[in-house]
């Protein structure tokens, strides 16, 4: 079909071959194809628009070069003309056969895609020579990137620098930010990442606006160069200006860290919404992501989950694991923490390795969906085949607690060398565990240290704490106690709520360090204020045992603690005015105050009232079992079901009094959790001694340290194999008052909870 254009873009009629005047031939202007390209780019539908495409296309027809690779750039794009590569090959091809160089590149650019596009890689290299040939820019730039990925061609890191540079050197700045990206790969590719800045400086200046995005994101990270939050800010800025949306998102993330790197928060609204406004995904996750913290703007659950709803239905999955998360957050805003696993798994099946972590500990922990172990090991495993190191530890974990979860716990070590090999510094820390065990592989105290340290060296204070554990068994592991005090330090000096609780402890004992109740006070209240709520009831109890003045503290701080419902407060108050600490002794009034907390649904105190009736207080409470469970009775709808089990199991142990009930009741709480087997096991100490000595007998005849009978009688045998087990962890001053002194119970219940379950 041929065209005739009159004084412009051809008719509908001509576009379509229907009769029309013909003008003399002087007076026909061939259309400009810049200006027909500008109208494609524009793409705005209408009449305008396909006469455009029209014009370029019977320019193409007749044989124009130019037009023929326009042409074939539309039908490869498929924005403004149905996507067509074999056309786009056959235009391009064309092209290149009328001389027209760049065509070349075109075609390099399209065969390097390979099977993806159903065309042959191969092929790309001789177009992209091609193309060289004849000078072209775009083809010394293709071929350097081929060289640089190694796929099509053997990679050659060299040579793709020198044709990068060549390009540049020829006035091509725009080749300056692939040339940058390739050195930040550095070592992996033999370069110097730091290099990478210069290029990206140079692609800047040229007004390359994904340089200026790719430039600020290594100034706002400071990796490469100290991090400068204003030149970050700039670049970003001076991106959305250049037209790339995607930097209002990241200016907003930037702004919302707010006063920490010197910005203003209240910002960070108006560079997501620029970004919402031109249809960013990341800038509506960003607002969403606003709207439920509820911070900066005030909380709005609907507009949050309204916003994540639409990034999903753009197909940009990316959203599905921030909406979980915020379903996960269940009553707290009024959400249904159930649907989080439908939306994780829509983020699994578009390759979301968060997402497989997250709905992998959903199962290991048995929230929200029934426990499975098998599928969380399954997630965790396709989380590390795609990437997140971090899952190898997890995995490590999950099998060091072997049977008892169903799985071979002598994979652990494989799974933490995997990621050891990756670099992760929990892999690091779980296989420092386990080497300090002496469990699964012979004990090696000296690995077990330098690789914590080596934790430590890397930024990750969160091995301090089991540092300073390791040391804390003293002569057991060869090592020196006292040094566990600097490392719990450490991890204080971090915040770490843990530590705080453990040095408070030593200091509140006073065993490897001078005794000083003021310093364990301080150390508990900071982890009260950290958020470990519990603590506050330790920082009254160390108070309770020091000075007049430190008393008097206590009990301001009870009154501080029940005007703030921390836990154990009640108890805390009880235990005081039961024995007279500080205040004039009533026990008549301890079991009033823990009766009325019991009723009002104070867990900590319906469990003290229990302990209280079950053991007795020599003349002041006499020891009632009957009373005991009338107790439970009358508070167990008040209490959680697993406590309420857990009170049962305990009055069981209270109440056994024959050989047979004592092994009966120890096979029942064989396979806890050693945390909450050695709160039960220290409470019976007091309520039934014979049942505590035989748990005693049992775990030290199965540690290898008492060869006697299991009978629960506190013979001399018992005795002495009880000193031979505190002397062998370095404990023998806090046992030599007897197994069932306090300070020997200590000992004995952080054996059972360093037990691996």
């Amino acid at each position: 079909m041929t065209f005739v254009i009159l004084s412009g873009y051809p008719s509908f009629a001509q576009e379509t071959g229907e009769s029309t005047e013909q003008l003399a031939p002087e007076s026909v202007q061939k259309p400009n194809l810049k200006d027909l390209q500008a109208t494609i780019r524009a793409a705005q539908p209408g009449d305008e628009l396909n006469a455009a495409i029209a014009a370029v296309r019977a320019m193409a027809d007749q044989q124009d070069p130019s037009a023929m690779q326009l042409m074939g750039d539309l039908y490869r794009d498929g924005k403004v003309v149905p996507k067509d590569l074999a056309k786009a090959v056959d235009l391009y091809t064309k092209a290149l056969e009328k001389g027209k160089a760049t065509a070349a590149t075109k075609l390099g650019d399209l065969y390097r895609q390979g099977q993806a596009v159903g065309l042959d890689a191969a092929k790309a290299p001789g177009f992209y020579e091609q193309g060289i040939q004849a000078g072209d820019a775009g083809a010394k730039a293709g071929m350097a990137r081929l060289y640089a990925e190694g796929v099509v061609v053997t990679r050659d890191i060299p040579k793709a620098v020198s044709l990068y540079e060549d390009v540049i050197a020829g006035g091509g700045a725009w080749a300056a930010s692939p040339l940058a990206a390739l050195y930040l790969k550095g070592p992996e590719v033999g370069l110097d990442p730091t290099r990478a800045v210069a290029y990206y400086e140079q692609a800047v200046e040229a007004g390359d606006a994904g340089a200026m995005i790719a430039l600020a994101g290594i100034y706002r990270d400071g990796k490469l160069v100290p991090a400068d939050i204003p030149r970050a800010v700039d670049l970003y800025a001076m991106a959305l200006d250049k037209g790339k949306t995607a930097a209002a998102a990241k200016l907003g993330d930037l702004y919302r860290q707010g006063e920490a790197i010197g910005l203003d928060p209240a910002k960070t609204i108006g560079f997501y919404e620029q970004g919402v406004q031109s249809g960013d995904a990341v800038a509506k996750t960003g607002l969403a992501g606003l709207y439920a913290e509820g911070s900066i703007v005030p909380r709005d659950i609907p507009k949050a989950i309204a916003l994540y709803e639409d990034v999903l239905a753009g197909g940009n999955t990316g959203g599905a694991s921030s909406l979980a998360a915020l379903y996960l957050k269940g009553e707290e805003l009024g959400l249904d923490p159930g649907k989080a696993v439908g939306y994780y798994e829509q983020a699994i099946a578009a390759g979301d390795g968060g997402a497989m972590m997250a709905l992998a500990t959903l199962y290991r922990d048995g929230t929200v969906v029934p426990r499975d172990v098998p599928k969380a090991v399954e997630l965790y495993t396709k989380a590390f085949a795609s990437g997140k190191i971090t899952a190898a530890a997890r995995l490590g974990d999950l099998h060091r607690q072997g049977q008892s979860v169903g799985l071979d716990p002598a994979k652990a070590v494989g799974f933490y060398e995997e990621g050891i090999k990756a670099g992760d510094a929990g892999a690091k820390a779980g296989m420092a565990g386990v080497l300090a065990d002496g469990v699964l592989v012979p004990r090696d105290v000296p690995k077990a240290v330098a690789l914590y340290e080596d934790v430590l060296a890397g930024g990750n204070v969160g091995a301090a704490s089991s540092l300073a554990a390791l040391y804390l068994k003293g002569k057991e592991v060869g090592l020196a106690p006292e040094k566990a005090v600097g490392y719990y330090e450490q991890a204080v000096a971090a915040g770490d709520a843990g530590a705080m609780v453990a040095l408070a402890k030593i200091y509140r004992e006073g065993t490897i360090i001078p005794k000083n109740v003021a310093k364990a006070a301080d150390l508990y209240q900071q982890a009260y204020d950290t958020g470990r709520e519990g603590a506050l009831a330790s920082a009254v109890s160390a108070l309770l045992s020091g000075t007049a003045a430190q008393k008097k503290q206590a009990h301001e701080l009870i009154a501080k603690g029940l005007s703030e419902d921390a836990p154990g407060m009640a108890s805390a108050k009880a235990n005081a005015v039961l024995n007279g600490v500080g205040v004039p002794k009533d026990p008549r009034r301890a079991i009033e105050i823990l009766k009325a907390a019991s009723a009002a649904g104070d867990a900590g105190a319906a469990s003290a009232l229990i302990q209280l009736y079950a053991q007795g207080k020599g003349k002041d409470i006499t020891k009632n079992l009957v009373q005991a469970r009338a107790t439970l009775a009358s508070v167990g709808s008040q209490i959680p079901d697993e406590q309420r089990a857990n009170e049962e199991l305990f009055l069981e142990g209270a109440s056994a009094s024959s050989i047979g009930q004592y092994a009966a009741f120890l096979e029942k709480i064989r396979d806890m959790q050693p945390n909450g087997k050695a709160g039960l096991v220290g409470r019976l100490a007091g309520a039934n001694g014979n049942t505590y000595v035989y748990i005693v007998q049992s775990e030290l005849k199965d540690a290898g340290a008492y060869a006697g009978k299991l009978n629960g009688v506190l013979t001399g045998a018992t005795i002495r194999a009880f000193n031979q087990f505190c002397s062998a962890r370095n404990a023998a001053e806090l046992c030599r008052t007897g197994p069932l002194s306090w300070s020997a119970r200590g000992v004995f219940l952080s054996f059972i909870r360093e037990a691996k379950s």
